[in-house]
């Protein structure tokens, strides 16, 4: 089962304005001249009238993930038609509303593959999907338009601010503000006060629409922006679709997501983003059909007002669960309108599996039945003696120099990656003692082949770990200075001038659900990926504390690394390092109770061939030998006291067998001077 952040996702990495580095000198400008203050603009931002068919280029960016992704845009509203190169064009997105009923999007993306010739391992995939009557794909604008969801937002509400110069251009400035979630999230859009006006820059700061428990900061950089005058017998068209004659031509998403709303957005980049309002509320229709088929009928508006938003925050939900890697896929059913209260009541389900039937489909094997010789092979190897010791009551790989900061994966399904990269960094810090920050990027661009495997990972939507580390063990990593930054978007796998960062013998997946093998792994292999659910609105909020949500189910979309385990306030928890940012959780760190969100269901380590002592292992000894020295200052004080009690004529230590009262021992006994006595 790929998991990943979110499988639609990829397509949507500039479906959202992601950030870039710096937000824009602004200064207010004073006065102007007569003309400019007759051509003052209308209250909202629909007073200002852009080409409809235009050529831009720009930057997108998020700051915390250090994600800076270069756009081209091709935009036709007569032809209902538009095309999104994101690097220059290693990636292509069409938005095409005049193919198929109700339009279709397509992506093209670089993809590797070390099985093929040595001349035609870098070749093109595409990924389509077809438009429905109420999700239509139509032209797609980098300008701010209207949309519904997350939440209402209208092109009216954003009101003029006066006037700004903003690198050294005059602008117009347009502003919106809205609470989501009791966090503020406020939108900042800049245009030219030229005829026709030219967008200089867009800001959101907030929770990212598509995942809403990301809140951050998001910029779009315009750097031109002309009107086009589009010709379709141009040749060549810059908005025709180039056929590929391999990858079955293009595959079609629908067949794996059936249903899902998200999917659309995701081929759509720009999509989610620069939209604001529809004429139309989505949610209405989805909602009245919701009713309908469900015989709901509620008291009054209030209440259908109450149920409405419910059913909105929920489907939003399931679109956003439905663009993740899961084998599985979420629907609209019978609860989409109850609260969390009443849904209670339509479950009866206490902590823990309670002997319940079902299992995961990869998890067959571990329900199958075995002969009596199996039976008895294995009861054996249970019995047999470990070859690892002991293990540190707690452990943080992070206070031995073995974990880097939290990266953020944007809105790219490259969990994997990230983990995988994140065990390698740790297995190669044991073995060298030294951190060297790893390509999570090359993985996502290399990987779509890997030995062992009939298929490989699939770039952003999707992947695992353990394909990674077969990758890795027959490619090495590239360090990441080397490979170049994360894009949070697939890319032209590199091969040439790469300096590799570290290699690995090989790995292994830990029992299931075994703490103490798992807790064995993590101590002397370093730190291990694992799968959690990623679901749980808790887990998508948290701060700090120990995370004991038990609605957190070993249900899995989503991968970490796991770097340590503790207990606090006497509940044991794994310390899960996350790719979502330091912005997000404990500095972009959680801690989960032991038994939840399936930490212990799949886990992955690098096996350590090292002969480097374990850095716990050397603090164990460097403490044991500081209380051994403590204890020898404590003897000699003890004996040095003792000996100034002492008489002239008697100033010998007594032998133990010469003391008729025992309570009078030798000081030197070392039966007296024990653990239990001084400690």
């Amino acid at each position: 089962m790929p998991y990943g952040r979110a499988v639609w996702v990829c397509f949507m990495i500039v479906g959202y304005l992601k950030c870039i580095g710096s937000t824009p000198v602004e200064k207010e400008t004073q006065g102007g001249s007569k003309s400019e203050q007759e051509d003052k603009p209308g209250p909202d931002l629909r007073s200002l009238h852009f080409p409809a068919e235009y050529h831009a280029t720009g930057v997108l960016s998020l700051p915390t993930s250090n994600i800076n992704e270069p756009f081209e845009v091709w935009h036709s509203q007569a032809y209902d038609k538009s095309r999104i190169d994101y690097y220059h064009g290693e990636v292509k997105t069409f938005q095409r509303g005049d193919l198929g009923r109700h339009g279709m999007f397509f992506k093209i993306v670089p993809k590797y593959s070390y099985k093929r010739h040595k001349n035609d391992r870098h070749f093109l995939g595409c990924w389509k999907r077809y438009g429905s009557k109420s999700r239509k794909a139509k032209a797609q604008s980098v300008l701010p338009c209207n949309t519904a969801w997350p939440f209402k937002s209208r092109l009216e509400d954003f009101k003029y601010e006066g006037d700004a110069v903003i690198n050294g251009k005059e602008c117009t400035k347009w502003s919106y503000n809205v609470t989501v979630f009791e966090r503020n999230n406020s939108y900042l859009f800049y245009a030219t006060k030229t005829n026709p006006p030219k967008p200089v820059y867009f800001e959101m700061n907030g929770y990212d629409t598509l995942l809403v428990s990301y809140y951050d900061k998001y910029t779009i950089h315009y750097h031109s922006f002309e009107k086009w005058d589009y010709d379709p017998d141009d040749d060549p068209d810059v908005l025709e679709i180039p056929h590929l004659h391999h990858d079955k031509w293009c595959w079609n998403i629908d067949k794996r997501s059936r249903d899902s709303d998200g999917a659309s957005m995701s081929l759509n980049p720009m999509g989610e983003f620069a939209m604001l309002h529809h004429k139309e509320d989505p949610v209405d229709r989805d909602f009245h059909d919701f009713r309908k088929k469900h015989k709901r009928d509620y008291k009054d508006k209030i209440e259908h007002q109450q149920r409405k938003h419910i059913f909105r925050h929920n489907l939003r939900y399931i679109r956003s669960m439905n663009m993740k890697g899961n084998s599985y896929h979420l629907t609209v059913n019978h609860f989409a309108d109850l609260t969390n209260e009443e849904f209670d009541n339509h479950k009866g389900l206490m902590p823990g599996d309670g002997g319940y039937g079902s299992h995961d489909l990869d998890d067959a094997y571990d329900d199958q039945e075995y002969d009596d010789d199996t039976v008895e092979r294995r009861e054996k190897i249970k019995k047999k003696k470990s070859r690892y010791g002991h293990v540190p009551v707690e452990l943080d790989w992070r206070k031995y120099g073995a974990v880097l900061p939290p990266k953020g994966q944007g809105t790219c399904g490259s969990c994997w990656a990230f983990a995988a990269a994140g065990a390698v960094e740790g297995a190669n810090f044991i073995q060298t003692g030294k951190l060297v920050d790893l390509s999570e990027q090359q993985l996502l661009d290399c990987t779509w082949a890997t030995p062992g495997a009939t298929h490989g990972n699939n770039g952003c939507l999707g992947g695992w770990t353990w394909k990674a580390f077969s990758w890795i063990k027959k490619f090495g990593i590239a360090t990441a200075k080397s490979y170049g930054h994360y894009r949070g978007q697939e890319g032209y796998c590199k091969t040439k001038g790469l300096k590799i960062g570290a290699r690995i013998h090989s790995y292994r997946r830990v029992k299931r659900y075994n703490e103490e093998a798992l807790k064995k792994a993590l101590a002397y292999h370093g730190p291990a990926t694992i799968s959690i659910n990623a679901n749980p609105k808790a887990l998508k909020f948290y701060s700090h504390g120990v995370l004991d949500d038990i609605t957190c189910n070993n249900k899995t979309d989503h991968a970490v690394l796991l770097v340590g385990y503790g207990t606090e306030n006497g509940v044991p928890y794994w310390l899960i390092k996350n790719s979502w940012s330091h912005n997000w959780g404990d500095s972009g760190f959680i801690k989960i109770r032991h038994g939840l969100c399936g930490v212990e269901k799949r886990p992955f380590v690098v096996l350590n061939k090292g002969r480097r002592p374990l850095p716990w292992k050397l603090e164990e000894k460097a403490n044991k030998e500081k209380e051994t020295l403590l204890k020898k200052k404590l003897r000699e004080e003890m004996e040095a006291k003792a000996a100034r009690h002492n008489t002239k004529d008697d100033y010998k230590i007594v032998r133990k067998d010469a003391i008729e009262d025992p309570d009078f021992r030798d000081i030197e006994d070392d039966e007296y001077v024990d653990d239990v006595d001084l400690w």
